[in-house]
């Protein structure tokens, strides 16, 4: 929703209502709220009026600030209050990387949230694998001289730095091509040679896109975690970019600070000359946590933890209330 000030409220407390509804009539034990900001805000009151425990996912910038970008719910004036409420009043608080914990960390709302638990979504690794049977109707040319970029064309995924880049990364390799891959980027004019935008492909089809590139480049400079990469991975593809979400602290990849065109151009390159070398990316145990299976065992563990930390909470509030009931009592 689009509401601003007053209106904002009233739809934030509408929304409260109905959900607060759904969890009595269903006896939900526990709310997950995906972002915690507006979803957080909602859920913190949801919890305050049922008792549910409640789950809060940073989800993408809720604790960004990039104003170069125009991204980050701390460039808003009331989406950090809502933030700030979803987290105090968590049980359980989770990020998509190690990265963005410790984002959090250093942000001022560390000292009111639970230690967040580090919990990625889940890639089906059976659709995004090296090697498929499909038959092949794929955009991308195949070649050890090809770089995908998978993302819709948004300031904070890093379009104009990666395009800023890539004539450095075409002198030293006249025949690499950059794919852009994602919604608008086919609407781009006026693209350096060698760069060509595909627009937005349809998942389904992705992992076949993806086979035939040498090079996944990541140019973002924000990311809560980027299932785009764990995809890239799990297709075989050489990974590079900037060290944001998982990227950050994934093993092998070649990495530069967000915004740095000269250190994106480089960090191409060395992915490049990785293919060229015949150097093959084996991204095989870090893909493990990623499954669908391991996703959804973690978030069972989520929940539990959650339910557990909302009773602990309760049975406390109830232990202190009976222990100021005995000394009124007493002074009585």
């Amino acid at each position: 929703a689009n509401a601003t000030g007053w209106a904002r409220w009233q739809l934030l407390a509408r929304a409260s209502a109905v959900a607060t509804d759904l969890v009595v009539r269903s006896q939900t034990e526990v709310v997950h709220a995906f972002w915690a900001d507006e979803p957080g805000w909602i859920g913190s009151v949801v919890k305050a009026r049922t008792g549910a425990a409640l789950v809060v996912s940073l989800g993408g910038g809720e604790i960004a600030a990039l104003p170069s970008s125009g991204f980050g719910v701390d460039l808003q004036t009331i989406g950090p209050v809502l933030v700030g409420a979803a987290l105090a009043n968590a049980d359980v608080v989770t990020c998509g990387s190690p990265w963005l914990a410790r984002q959090l960390a250093s942000h001022r709302w560390s000292t009111c949230a639970p230690t967040p638990l580090v919990a990625p979504l889940g890639v089906d690794l059976t659709v995004f694998q090296a090697s498929h049977e499909a038959p092949k109707t794929s955009k991308i040319r195949a070649g050890s001289d090809v770089v995908v970029h998978v993302a819709n064309l948004a300031g904070v995924k890093g379009h104009v730095d990666l395009l800023k880049a890539w004539p450095a990364v075409s002198r030293r390799f006249p025949a690499a091509q950059l794919v852009l891959v994602g919604a608008e980027t086919d609407r781009l004019i006026d693209l350096p040679a060698g760069v060509a935008g595909l627009g937005e492909i349809a998942h389904a089809k992705l992992p076949e896109q993806l086979r035939d590139a040498a090079v996944w480049v990541q140019a973002s400079r924000w990311e809560s975690q980027s299932v785009a990469l764990i995809e890239a991975a799990a297709c075989d593809l050489r990974i590079v970019g900037t060290n944001v979400g998982l990227l950050a602290d994934w093993p092998g990849a070649h990495v530069c600070r967000p915004g740095d065109v000269e250190g994106l151009a480089d960090v191409i390159c060395s992915g490049l000359l990785d293919a060229q070398r015949g150097v093959n990316a084996d991204h095989r145990h870090a893909l493990g946590a990623y499954s669908l299976d391991a996703a959804a065992s973690r978030w069972s563990s989520v929940y539990t933890a959650a339910i557990a930390g909302a009773a602990a909470l309760a049975t406390g509030q109830q232990d202190r209330y009976r222990a100021a009931h005995d000394r009124t009592a007493t002074r009585a």
